[in-house]
């Protein structure tokens, strides 16, 4: 028999063959089969097992003993090869309902959809129709800060060009420098608007394998700062249904994790949302922040959300959105450290580094001392890695913690 042409792009459908791959004990596909004496195909532990209950074949009943069981790699590779290519086959078919979606006429599958064709094709082109809306709104919010920009800058070249004190080669070098700064800010905002893309394409991608969510269900990763400190906890994923008060509890845990304890959190504390492409906003400032936080000021582009809310569904929080926490938030890197001699236990003495300080002519001074009240002076290890006997620290025994400030008043903070 001649040898079939294996270039042609044919296609067999799955349920003629797919019988005749899985085995007839347990009807899945054969896992390491074996062929045996009388003809017939198991997967290895399944006729195994046969044998030491029954001796028998399944099939036929024919006597049967581990020795008669031979291996057949090659079957192994060739359900191997149609489980591949069922798998591709699968990929490309929901491929190309996708690209249907967009379409008002299926020009790639001429025969009559099923029903569930239909109902997936459905709810595919609404979903993507509501996520191509998602973005047009994001791109047109970047549009309305671009033309802002513009604006700003007409208005800055129109004062330039009135008669004033600037001659015309200052007036000509301002000319250049409100341009690039303009085109400047606008590259910025064009960079927000890529990087929130891809924002919105991950978080698509991640919950498309399980489900076609719309927008308004999507996680949504933000960053979130406290204003007045140099903290910031990127990558933190809003779920549809979380609440401020969630937040801040999520926020308690990653700064134990990071060991920066939360020593106070009153209720007073304001958690603002700040929309997309407010980073760069000059109007927006931390003072501005702090008014709105006390309700004395708004902006349209930040949202003050009582612990009840739920940012993503009740807020519209985006990807490219930021939280601020505005209020007295008190941490343990906030609270100054306390000074060797202070935190001395005889009965379990730590280990720690003196040094001797240039300025002050003297030595041993304690880790804590040296990183604080000699901050800016010129250090040099003592010794290292020691354990005293007793609270040493001449920094405190000689009352020069913080320069020359007075014992008795540092009291309170060491």
């Amino acid at each position: 028999m001649s040898r079939p042409n294996t270039d042609l792009p044919l296609s067999i459908r799955v349920s003629s063959i797919d019988a005749h791959f899985d085995c007839p004990v347990c009807m899945c596909y054969f896992t390491k089969a074996c062929l045996t004496s009388c003809g017939h195909r198991f997967c290895e532990n399944c006729i195994k097992g046969c044998i030491d209950t029954r001796h028998k074949c399944p099939c036929c009943n024919t006597r049967l003993e581990h020795a008669q069981l031979t291996h057949d790699p090659q079957f192994d590779s060739l359900v191997a090869s149609v489980l591949k290519e069922r798998k591709a086959a699968e990929q490309s078919y929901f491929s190309d309902l996708i690209k249907a979606a967009h379409e008002q006429e299926n020009r790639e599958h001429a025969r009559e959809k099923t029903p569930i064709e239909i109902v997936l094709q459905k709810h595919l082109s609404r979903s993507l129709a509501q996520h191509e809306v998602f973005y047009q709104e994001i791109e047109s919010r970047l549009k309305q800060h671009i033309a802002t920009v513009e604006m700003d800058k007409e208005t800055r070249l129109q004062m330039l060009r009135e008669p004033g004190t600037l001659s015309e080669e200052e007036v000509a070098v301002r000319i250049v420098e409100i341009n690039e700064e303009c085109d400047a800010l606008q590259q910025v905002l064009q960079t927000e608007l890529t990087n929130s893309t891809q924002l919105i394409v991950d978080a698509y991608d991640r919950f498309l394998t399980t489900s076609l969510p719309e927008p308004s269900v999507l996680p949504v990763t933000v960053p979130i700062r406290f204003l007045g400190k140099e903290l910031k906890l990127r990558n933190q994923v809003l779920q549809p249904m979380t609440k401020v008060a969630d937040i801040k509890t999520e926020v308690i845990k990653e700064l134990a994790r990071r060991c920066d304890n939360v020593l106070s959190f009153p209720d007073e504390v304001k958690f603002l949302l700040l929309r997309p492409f407010t980073k760069n906003n000059a109007e927006i400032t931390d003072d501005l922040l702090i008014a709105i936080a006390n309700q004395t000021s708004a902006h349209r582009d930040v949202i003050v959300m009582s612990f009840e809310c739920c940012p993503v569904l009740e807020v519209d929080a985006q990807p490219g959105s930021e939280i601020v926490i505005v209020g007295p938030v008190v941490l343990s890197s906030d609270v100054p450290k306390k000074c060797y001699a202070k935190t001395y236990n005889k009965a379990q003495p730590e280990m720690t580094n003196y040094y001797t300080c240039d300025q002050c002519k003297f030595s041993w001074i304690c880790e804590v001392c040296r990183e604080t009240c000699h901050k800016n002076h010129t250090t040099k290890p003592k010794i290292i890695n020691y354990t005293p006997t007793w609270a040493c620290c001449y920094c405190l025994k000689k009352s020069t913690i913080k320069g020359r400030i007075n014992f008795n008043l540092l009291e309170e903070y060491i």
